[in-house]
Order: C-alpha cells, then sequence, then structure tokens
C-alpha cells in the first residue's frame, strides 16, 4: 500500500489529508476482502440450493462435505501443553473419563424411585398413559 508508506514517511500523522486518505483505502480494502468472502458464500450457498431444487442428493452432499468437511478436519499436534499423538490421547481419555459413567444396580434404583415419585406426584396432568416394560 503506497498510502500507509506515504504516511510513514510523513512521521504517521494522526490527523490531515494524508491519515484521511490512508484511512479511505484500508477500509476500501477491507471492504473488498468482506464483498469478496460474501460472495464466495452467496456462490456456495446458491449451489446447494440448485443441488436440493434438482433433487440432486449425491451433488448436495460432495458439495457439503467440500465445503465443511474435509478442509476443516486438523488433528491436533499439542493439547493442555502436552505433544505427540499418545500424549494427545492420554489428556483426552483423562478429561472424558469422569463424562460418562454407567449406571450401578443402586443408581438405577434411585433414578426409579425418582421417577416414579414424579409421576405420582403429577398423576391427572400427562394425556398419554404411562406403559409398564418388564
Amino acid at each position: 500500500m503506497d498510502a500507509t508508506e506515504l504516511w510513514r514517511a510523513n512521521g504517521k500523522p494522526c490527523s490531515g489529508e494524508i491519515n484521511a486518505n490512508r484511512c479511505r483505502i484500508k477500509l476500501r480494502y477491507k471492504n473488498a476482502i468482506k464483498d469478496a468472502a460474501s460472495s464466495v458464500d452467496a456462490t456456495f450457498n446458491h449451489s446447494l440450493y440448485d443441488h436440493l431444487c434438482k433433487k440432486d442428493t449425491v451433488g448436495f452432499w460432495k458439495a457439503w462435505r467440500k465445503r465443511f468437511c474435509v478442509n476443516n478436519l486438523k488433528p491436533t499436534c499439542v493439547l493442555n501443553g502436552k505433544s505427540g499423538s499418545e500424549n494427545v490421547h492420554d489428556e483426552f481419555t483423562e478429561h472424558f473419563k469422569g463424562v460418562f459413567t454407567p449406571n450401578d444396580s443402586a443408581a438405577e434404583n434411585s433414578y426409579k424411585k425418582e421417577i416414579n415419585s414424579f409421576f405420582s406426584s403429577h398423576s391427572g396432568q400427562f394425556s398419554v398413559p404411562f406403559i409398564h416394560i418388564e
């Protein structure tokens, strides 16, 4: 950008014609980038819409995967400061270990009592009949 170089050469003034010119050019540049990105999105959306209108499911899913799936999947090399696939695997496992725990019989009985209590206190409020499955 010649305007930025001219602005720097003149001591980076905060006001005046040189700064105003630099700001106008910078704004036009940013708007051009925004318009180009918007145009790409609009073209992609029209492409998906055309595939849907033609009931071309194969073309639709190819376009979808090309846009959202293949290019955006990047495996991580570092997780929580640990690198290497084995360390990343261990960090992931450690983090999600406590998220899911299968019910034991005590937990199942506790949930069963809670549900039965809820249904007995709200017995006339449901239009769908309660079905016992054994």
